[in-house]
């Protein structure tokens, strides 16, 4: 699992095209399995993706124009879950 938290770094509308290219990926996550969830924080996001390794979230991101534009910075680690909602699917992955 990574584990991705954005910064914002410029200011940017959610009606900007960079956010609805940002949402688009994020749909695509989704509907791919990769995305487990995400959401806004003060001051920037969370992001949770199922991948095993953090250059493969820096693949992705850098077709996201909000990172590759410099509107947000982000931090990629990679985590093991520990404790999981069985209702998530997450706790039977853990070894």
């Amino acid at each position: 699992m990574i584990v991705v938290i954005g910064t914002n770094r410029r200011a940017y509308a959610r009606t900007d095209g960079v956010f609805e290219a940002h949402r688009q990926l994020m749909t695509e996550l989704l509907a791919d399995g990769t995305l487990v969830c995400s959401g806004p924080r003060d001051g920037g996001s969370v992001i949770i993706l199922r991948l095993d390794d953090e250059q493969s979230a820096r693949d992705l991101f850098a077709r996201d124009p909000l990172v590759s534009e410099g509107y947000v910075e982000l931090e990629i680690h990679r985590f093991t879950v520990g404790l999981a909602d069985p209702a998530t699917g997450l706790a039977e992955r853990v070894p």
